[in-house]
Protein backbone atom coordinates (compact mmCIF):
# COMPACT_ATOMS: atom_id res chain seq x y z
CA UNK A 1 0.00 0.00 0.00
CA UNK A 2 2.64 2.54 1.00
CA UNK A 3 4.86 1.60 -1.93
CA UNK A 4 1.94 1.41 -4.37
CA UNK A 5 2.40 -2.28 -5.12
CA UNK A 6 -0.30 -4.93 -4.87
CA UNK A 7 -0.42 -8.68 -4.37
CA UNK A 8 -0.99 -11.35 -1.74
CA UNK A 9 0.77 -13.27 0.99
CA UNK A 10 -0.74 -16.65 1.86
CA UNK A 11 0.72 -18.46 4.87
CA UNK A 12 4.14 -17.01 4.13
CA UNK A 13 4.15 -17.45 0.33
CA UNK A 14 4.11 -14.18 -1.65
CA UNK A 15 2.23 -13.72 -4.92
CA UNK A 16 2.29 -10.63 -7.14
CA UNK A 17 -0.89 -9.03 -8.42
CA UNK A 18 -2.15 -9.74 -11.92
CA UNK A 19 0.00 -8.31 -14.68
CA UNK A 20 -2.81 -6.00 -15.84
CA UNK A 21 -1.99 -3.63 -12.98
CA UNK A 22 -4.32 -1.43 -11.02
CA UNK A 23 -7.10 -0.61 -13.46
CA UNK A 24 -10.43 -1.38 -11.78
CA UNK A 25 -11.09 0.34 -8.47
CA UNK A 26 -14.05 -0.82 -6.38
CA UNK A 27 -15.65 1.18 -3.60
CA UNK A 28 -16.41 -1.90 -1.46
CA UNK A 29 -13.56 -2.45 0.98
CA UNK A 30 -13.99 -6.23 1.26
CA UNK A 31 -13.90 -6.57 -2.57
CA UNK A 32 -10.79 -4.43 -3.12
CA UNK A 33 -8.50 -7.43 -2.54
CA UNK A 34 -10.03 -9.17 -5.57
CA UNK A 35 -9.01 -6.37 -7.96
CA UNK A 36 -5.60 -5.58 -9.43
CA UNK A 37 -5.46 -2.78 -6.81
CA UNK A 38 -5.76 -5.15 -3.86
CA UNK A 39 -3.73 -6.56 -1.01
CA UNK A 40 -4.50 -9.89 0.66
CA UNK A 41 -2.56 -11.23 3.65
CA UNK A 42 -3.61 -14.62 5.01
CA UNK A 43 -2.01 -16.41 7.94
CA UNK A 44 -4.15 -19.37 8.99
CA UNK A 45 -1.44 -21.60 10.45
CA UNK A 46 -2.77 -21.41 14.03
CA UNK A 47 -3.40 -24.77 15.71
CA UNK A 48 -5.08 -25.71 18.99
CA UNK A 49 -4.99 -29.35 20.10
CA UNK A 50 -6.76 -31.18 17.20
CA UNK A 51 -8.04 -28.01 15.64
CA UNK A 52 -6.23 -26.22 12.80
CA UNK A 53 -6.55 -23.48 10.15
CA UNK A 54 -7.08 -20.66 12.61
CA UNK A 55 -5.60 -17.20 12.20
CA UNK A 56 -6.12 -13.81 10.63
CA UNK A 57 -6.99 -12.47 7.20
CA UNK A 58 -6.30 -8.89 6.15
CA UNK A 59 -7.84 -7.84 2.86
CA UNK A 60 -8.26 -4.51 1.17
CA UNK A 61 -6.81 -2.15 -1.36
CA UNK A 62 -7.32 1.04 -3.31
CA UNK A 63 -10.91 2.35 -3.18
CA UNK A 64 -10.43 5.88 -4.51
CA UNK A 65 -7.89 8.09 -6.31
CA UNK A 66 -7.76 11.78 -7.24
CA UNK A 67 -5.22 14.07 -8.87
CA UNK A 68 -4.91 17.24 -6.76
CA UNK A 69 -2.38 19.93 -7.74
CA UNK A 70 -0.20 17.46 -9.72
CA UNK A 71 -0.11 14.95 -6.85
CA UNK A 72 -2.08 11.81 -6.13
CA UNK A 73 -4.44 11.53 -3.21
CA UNK A 74 -5.47 7.91 -2.65
CA UNK A 75 -8.02 6.26 -0.37
CA UNK A 76 -7.31 2.73 0.81
CA UNK A 77 -9.42 0.44 2.94
CA UNK A 78 -8.73 -2.81 4.76
CA UNK A 79 -10.81 -5.40 6.58
CA UNK A 80 -9.43 -7.61 9.34
CA UNK A 81 -11.05 -11.02 9.90
CA UNK A 82 -10.47 -13.57 12.67
CA UNK A 83 -10.79 -17.28 11.90
CA UNK A 84 -10.97 -19.57 14.93
CA UNK A 85 -9.21 -22.95 14.62
CA UNK A 86 -11.62 -25.76 13.74
CA UNK A 87 -11.74 -29.52 13.50
CA UNK A 88 -12.14 -31.16 10.09
CA UNK A 89 -12.47 -34.93 10.62
CA UNK A 90 -13.75 -35.63 7.08
CA UNK A 91 -13.76 -33.62 3.84
CA UNK A 92 -16.64 -31.11 3.76
CA UNK A 93 -17.21 -31.44 7.54
CA UNK A 94 -16.16 -28.50 9.71
CA UNK A 95 -16.65 -28.54 13.48
CA UNK A 96 -16.34 -25.20 15.24
CA UNK A 97 -15.61 -23.17 12.09
CA UNK A 98 -16.25 -19.56 13.17
CA UNK A 99 -15.20 -16.37 11.45
CA UNK A 100 -15.90 -12.79 12.45
CA UNK A 101 -14.87 -9.42 11.14
CA UNK A 102 -12.87 -7.52 13.74
CA UNK A 103 -12.55 -4.10 12.17
CA UNK A 104 -12.13 -1.97 9.09
CA UNK A 105 -9.61 0.79 8.53
CA UNK A 106 -9.57 3.56 5.94
CA UNK A 107 -6.41 5.46 5.02
CA UNK A 108 -6.01 8.70 3.09
CA UNK A 109 -2.58 8.81 1.43
CA UNK A 110 -0.56 11.39 -0.48
CA UNK A 111 1.80 10.23 -3.25
CA UNK A 112 3.88 12.95 -4.94
CA UNK A 113 4.47 10.95 -8.14
CA UNK A 114 3.28 7.58 -9.38
CA UNK A 115 5.32 4.75 -7.88
CA UNK A 116 6.69 6.99 -5.13
CA UNK A 117 6.34 6.03 -1.47
CA UNK A 118 3.17 7.47 0.09
CA UNK A 119 2.60 9.37 3.31
CA UNK A 120 -0.46 8.81 5.47
CA UNK A 121 -2.60 11.93 5.81
CA UNK A 122 -5.47 10.56 7.87
CA UNK A 123 -6.69 7.21 9.26
CA UNK A 124 -10.15 6.09 10.37
CA UNK A 125 -10.78 2.86 12.32
CA UNK A 126 -14.26 1.32 12.30
CA UNK A 127 -15.05 -1.46 14.78
CA UNK A 128 -17.38 -3.98 13.16
CA UNK A 129 -20.44 -4.93 15.26
CA UNK A 130 -20.26 -8.48 13.84
CA UNK A 131 -17.61 -9.21 16.48
CA UNK A 132 -20.20 -8.59 19.17
CA UNK A 133 -23.09 -10.44 17.55
CA UNK A 134 -24.35 -7.67 15.25
CA UNK A 135 -24.48 -7.70 11.48
CA UNK A 136 -21.39 -6.82 9.46
CA UNK A 137 -20.88 -3.22 8.32
CA UNK A 138 -19.74 -4.06 4.78
CA UNK A 139 -18.36 -0.54 4.33
CA UNK A 140 -17.66 1.17 1.04
CA UNK A 141 -15.73 4.36 0.54
CA UNK A 142 -15.49 7.20 -1.91
CA UNK A 143 -13.09 10.07 -2.49
CA UNK A 144 -14.29 13.28 -4.13
CA UNK A 145 -13.04 16.79 -4.63
CA UNK A 146 -13.82 19.15 -1.77
CA UNK A 147 -15.01 22.74 -1.79
CA UNK A 148 -11.52 24.13 -2.48
CA UNK A 149 -8.80 23.13 -4.93
CA UNK A 150 -6.72 21.57 -2.13
CA UNK A 151 -9.39 19.71 -0.20
CA UNK A 152 -10.98 16.29 -0.63
CA UNK A 153 -14.17 14.76 0.74
CA UNK A 154 -13.90 11.26 2.25
CA UNK A 155 -17.12 9.34 2.70
CA UNK A 156 -17.51 5.84 4.08
CA UNK A 157 -20.96 4.28 4.32
CA UNK A 158 -22.23 0.89 5.40
CA UNK A 159 -24.30 -1.53 3.32
CA UNK A 160 -27.49 0.31 4.31
CA UNK A 161 -26.10 3.69 3.10
CA UNK A 162 -25.73 5.07 6.62
CA UNK A 163 -22.74 7.39 7.07
CA UNK A 164 -19.80 5.98 9.03
CA UNK A 165 -17.34 8.72 8.01
CA UNK A 166 -18.10 11.91 6.13
CA UNK A 167 -15.25 14.35 6.41
CA UNK A 168 -13.57 17.04 4.39
CA UNK A 169 -9.78 16.93 4.56
CA UNK A 170 -7.52 19.82 3.61
CA UNK A 171 -4.49 18.32 1.85
CA UNK A 172 -2.66 21.61 1.22
CA UNK A 173 -0.09 20.84 3.96
CA UNK A 174 0.93 17.61 2.22
CA UNK A 175 1.01 19.26 -1.20
CA UNK A 176 3.42 21.94 0.08
CA UNK A 177 5.98 19.25 1.11
CA UNK A 178 6.58 18.03 -2.44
Amino acid sequence: MMAGTFGSLNDGAAHEAASGGCVVITEWIYRAADTGCGVLVIDRRERRFLKARGGWVLKGGLIGRLEVANARIELYGKTIERHEPYLQPWPHVWIGNTTWTASHEVFLLHRAVRGDRATVLRTWKLIDPERYGGSSLLPRGSLERGGTSTSVQVRVINAHAADLVSEGVDVSGALGKQ
